[in-house]
């Protein structure tokens, strides 16, 4: 006697096809841009930068013929992360920003400047990618 096939059941992948999925990460696939603009990571890093500053004495002004800052320090914690989510050099970080004028905006970066984030980081001690 031949037994009757089941119906209604789907075929059964192998065990490697099973763990080979589970390996494999769903991802977002969402780009930089989206999520900048959609979480308003500038404005909370604006906001981590000032619940940072409470307390602590106010920096320096200025002096005669110093030159001002480039990039504001919400705007390097938001690089930071950035670099850090996409796992970037800072070589890199900079080229994708130089390549893409739109995230550099939503960064809170100037459009008519192309000064390097390393002497501003410099200035602010630890390299805030290593701070996170």
């Amino acid at each position: 006697m031949v037994p009757a096939p089941c119906s209604g059941t789907a075929p059964v992948p192998p065990p490697a096809y099973q763990r080979a999925l589970a390996r494999r990460s769903a991802g977002l696939h969402l780009d930089a841009l989206t999520v900048v603009e959609t979480l308003h990571l500038l404005a909370l890093c604006r906001l981590a930068v000032g619940i940072a500053r409470r307390g602590t004495t106010p920096a320096l002004p200025k002096g005669p013929g110093g030159v001002g800052r480039t990039y504001s320090d919400a705007s390097l914690l938001l690089i930071a992360l950035l670099r850090t989510l996409w796992r970037l050099s800072l070589r890199d970080m900079h080229d994708w920003l130089v390549a893409w004028p739109a995230l550099a905006a939503a960064c809170g970066l100037p459009a008519d400047r192309q000064g390097t984030m390393s002497k501003r980081a410099a200035q602010a001690g630890a390299p805030p990618y290593e701070v996170l």
